[in-house]
Parts: structure tokens; sequence; C-alpha cells
């Protein structure tokens, strides 16, 4: 009895303390709740974003709780956080352990002790935008003397027939309408195919001549057959002002402005008109180069070739992970690695490699998710096109639902990091911050994104969308980045 009364008597004292601490962590919550709201609203007070629309969607990772929501579900240019959407359908349509396969096969015979396939040699793409990538780093035509090595080693010296190029995994769509024409020279709309090298772009080499005024000397790095040169460009005493550029629907290069004399010169990227071509060009010269002697010519895969490529033998082949490729993607915002991944899913999944299939599987997705469809607009995967439209609640989810799904972890480990190589390594400068985000940049003019992940200081983990649009202030994307860094700092800060 004694006992009894002792725990009665403890009792209310106990609970009244555990009722006051459990008061105590409400009272903090709610205070780290407005701190949070009170940062994010003084972010979007920002002048500089006078006649913008901003729209913020702050959700805790594990449990959906909203933190912070403003406009989270109103539609607006995502700019390149379309390439979440890009990741999230691939890691669900594809499988992580997707393999992108480019191959060389042989039409006919290869007789070995003769050193001649009887016939024709095939390279035949799979989608694979990272051969020959100097987004992935790698030299253009790497592969293609490894290729060419292997070749030989099997005996292989001469072809009787031609050198196939088979793009067909993909339609022959390989420019997108809504991407503005005046900039399809430029390497971030380059051309999409199931067969791709070197960013599907020309390196333009600019050298000087051997004396002011004389005109510059232009070349092509890897040999382009397809191209032409239009040189007007200089040498000049005194500087560089290069201007390159390739019109939508011509195989000519305009190469302008002046070279300095006496420098090494000038290299840059312009996109190709064909990139099965252009690879199939590049690849016979590495051949050429080898003593491995193609006795037709470069050409496209027919119907004729196509309806035999059961019979076709491979010789070499070149496997590459989509996580690979969604990497390079996401922490470089790739845009022809976006919109490669969008047709793959389309070719594996959706009947066929086009835009419109793989976009029909990402809407899919998110209709999985209980979005309707007057609540996003999917127009390409890498967010050049300027008709996409998402919300940020939408981002938030898709975020969220690859976090719960069995490919937990995988999404965040691709994204960008602060600090490191990628559209981040410039932000987030203070190591406390850094640590703590892996998120998605996105720009195009008047239009800014960042969503990601945090770990806030509490410990918890949050899910975040950012887009603005509409942005007119000077400042330009350095403004944009500004008000989307202290918002992602204010997170960090005080969520929990």
């Amino acid at each position: 009895m004694a006992t009894d009364r002792k725990k009665k008597l403890l009792r209310g004292p106990m609970c009244a303390a555990l009722a006051l601490a459990f008061c105590l962590i409400l009272v903090s919550d709610a205070l780290a709740q407005d701190e949070l709201s009170a940062d994010i609203n003084a972010a979007l007070a920002d002048q500089r974003l006078a006649g913008a629309q901003a729209a913020v969607s702050v959700i805790a990772t594990e449990t959906g709780r909203i933190l912070y929501r403003r406009n989270a579900m109103t539609p607006l240019i995502p700019a390149s956080n379309q390439k979440i959407i890009t990741a999230a359908v691939a890691l669900r349509e594809l499988k992580p352990d997707y393999e992108f396969k480019t191959c060389v096969l042989a039409s006919g015979d290869v007789n070995a002790k003769e050193g001649v396939v009887r016939g024709d040699l095939v390279l035949r793409g799979g989608g694979d935008p990272s051969l020959g990538s100097p987004s992935a780093k790698e030299e253009p035509l790497a592969q293609f003397q490894r290729w060419a090595a292997t070749l030989k080693e099997r005996g292989v010296m001469r072809v009787t027939g031609d050198l196939v190029v088979d793009d067909s995994f993909f339609d022959r769509r390989r420019v997108h309408p809504d991407w503005p024409r005046e900039q399809l020279g430029r390497q971030y709309c380059a051309p999409v195919g199931a067969l791709a090298l070197n960013d599907n772009c020309v390196g333009v080499v600019v050298k000087p001549g051997n004396a002011a005024g004389e005109k510059a000397i232009a070349s092509f790095l890897p040999l382009c057959p397809t191209l032409a040169a239009s040189v007007t460009c200089t040498t000049n005493g005194k500087r560089n002002v290069i201007v390159l550029d390739r019109r939508a629907g011509t195989n000519v290069v305009q190469i302008g402005g002046s070279v300095r004399l006496g420098s090494q010169g000038y290299t840059s990227l312009v996109t190709v008109p064909d990139p099965a071509l252009f690879a199939g060009d590049a690849f016979a010269e590495v051949l050429r180069q080898n003593g491995i002697r193609i006795e037709g010519k470069v050409r496209p895969a027919g119907e004729e070739d196509l309806a035999g490529r059961k019979r076709w033998r491979e010789l070499a082949v070149r496997r590459t992970p989509v996580k690979d490729v969604l990497r390079v993607m996401l922490q470089e915002s790739q845009n022809m690695y976006a919109e490669t991944v969008v047709k793959t899913v389309g070719a594996e999944q959706g009947g066929e490699g086009s835009w419109d299939a793989g976009l029909r599987c990402a809407a899919g997705m998110l209709r999985d998710l209980h979005f309707k469809d007057e609540e996003f607009k999917l127009a390409d995967g890498g967010g050049m096109s300027r008709t996409n439209r998402l919300p940020p609640a939408l981002l938030c989810a898709v975020l969220m639902d690859m976090n719960r799904s069995q490919y937990k972890g995988v999404l965040a480990e691709l994204l960008a990091a602060p600090g490191e190589e990628g559209t981040l390594e410039r932000r987030f400068k203070d190591p406390e911050y850094a640590r703590r985000i892996r998120a998605k940049t996105g720009y195009l003019r008047g239009v800014g994104a960042l969503s990601g992940y945090v770990e806030a200081k509490s410990g918890l983990h949050v899910t975040f969308s950012i887009l603005i649009n509409d942005f007119r202030d000077p400042s330009g994307n350095l403004g944009m980045k500004d008000v989307e860094d202290r918002i992602a700092c204010a997170i960090v800060d005080h969520a929990r």
C-alpha cells in the first residue's frame, strides 16, 4: 500500500513535468516555424522580385508535413528543374541498373584470315549521349580508337561494303519546335539522336593568319565532311573577338570577328545537323588512320538494312550505366542528355523513341502521384521549352516519392552538391550550408529555379522547390540565385 501511495505521489509531478516539456517542444517548433516563414517571406519581399512571380514549397520529406508554401500549386516555367522529372521517370521506367548500348556490327561474314568483312560495317546507337562527350570529360575519339584496336585484334583490316550508321532507336525529329531557332547552333540546343558524339557538336578551331589583316584559318575537330565553313574572321593585332554560328537548317558554320595575331587560336563548339552521320564520318576517319579500309561510303541505315539486322554480328560494344548519364545531366544541367533520356524512356516503355512517347510515361508518373493534367505541362526533357509548366508542390512530390521508393537516396546522390563540380560549384560557400544541400538549378531568361533536398541543422530532412518567373531586374540570374540561396539557407537554419 505504501508503494502504491508513493507511485501516486510521483505520478502527478512527473506527468506535469512531461507535459511541460512537451509544451516547450511545441513552442520551440512553433518559434522555428515562425522564423522559417519570416526569413523566406523576407527573401521574397526583395525589391528585385517586383513584378515577378515566385512560388515556394517546403515539406518535411519523411512525413509530408508542410513547413512553408506560397503559390505552391501555381504552374510556372521550371527551366532546368524539368530535368528532375526526366531523372525520376528514367529511374522508375528504366531502373537504376539500365545500360545504354552502342555497338559495332557486321552485316556479312567476317573472314579473320583474310582480314575482311564481306558486307557492311554498322555503327548502331542505343541512345547513349556520353560517347566522346566533353560534358562527361571523355575525349571525342577515345572510344573509336578502342574499337579500331578491337577490330584489328579480330583481324579486320578491310570492309568491302559501307559504314552504315543506325540511329533508328529514336525518331528523326532531332530539334524540338519550342527551342529558339536563333540559338540552335549553341551547345545547349544540340540536336537529339540515338547515335551521338561529342555532345552532338563539332569543335571549331580558329587560328590567326601570318599577318594582321589576313583571313583567319578555320578547321573542324573531329573532321566533319557534312559541314562547310564561311570565314569572315580576320587576324587582329590586339584581341580575340570571335563569333561562331550555324543557322537553323544549314550546313554552314559562320565564323566572324577577329583572332589575335600570334595567339594559339580559339576553339569552341557548334552543333551539327545530323548527329549519326557526324559520328559515322568520325569513326570512318579513325578506322582509316588505323589502317582499316572502308571500301564504300558512310551512309544512314535504310529500310533494307534494318529489315536484315537480325543477321548482324556484334563485333564490339560499349555499355554506359543510366546513373552515369543522369549524374552528368543533373549536375552539369546537360540538355542533350536529358532529351536522349526522355526518348530512351519512350523507346523502351512507350512504343517509340520520341518526345511524345517519353513524356507520356512522365505524365503517367505524375498522375500516379495524384496530379491532374491541367496542373502541369511537359514539352521536353531538359527545360529549354518555355511551354513546360510545373508547380513547386509537384516537384516536391516527385522528389519525396523518389526518396520513399525502392530507389531511396539514388536521386539525391545524383543531384549537384555545393562546392563540387557542377552548377552549384560556386554557391553556398559556407561549409555549414554546403554539406547540407543537394539540388537542381534552373535558368532561362527571366526564369530561375532551385529544387532539391536539405538536411536542416535540427536533423530534419526537407524537400523544397523554388520557382521564379517574369524576373525583370537588371541583376538577372545573379539576383534570382541570391533569392534562392537565402531561402535554402533559411531552411537549413530553421526547419524542424
